[in-house]
């Protein structure tokens, strides 16, 4: 446990991977606080869905790259892809397009 200090070596690890994981989760805040303005700009000249399909696509793409970073390209062919786009679908698709229209 974190509060436990007893082992400085796994302590040093778990450190680091609170902070680590605290700055994905800033850069990734950032990023989506940032597609609010654009999507405002957008949706002077676009329709509400092909922004929210835009903006799922770019995400999809970005998610995607990351994940072939941090986990390589091997789980590719064990990933559930048909699991994964029904709760992308309806998770994303669904709560996008609630933020958006």
């Amino acid at each position: 446990m974190l509060w436990n200090k007893n082992n400085s070596e796994v302590s040093k690890y778990e450190d680091s991977e609170i902070i680590k994981s605290n700055a994905i989760l800033v850069v990734a805040i950032s990023i989506f606080a940032l597609g609010f303005p654009a999507a405002e700009l957008l949706l002077d000249d676009w329709d509400v869905i092909t922004v929210i399909t835009v903006r799922n696509v770019f995400a999809f793409i970005l998610l995607f790259f990351i994940w072939i970073v941090f986990e390589g390209s091997s789980v590719l062919r064990t990933a559930n892809w048909i699991k994964g786009f029904w709760i992308g679908g309806i998770g994303f698709g669904i709560g996008s397009f609630l933020l958006l229209f």
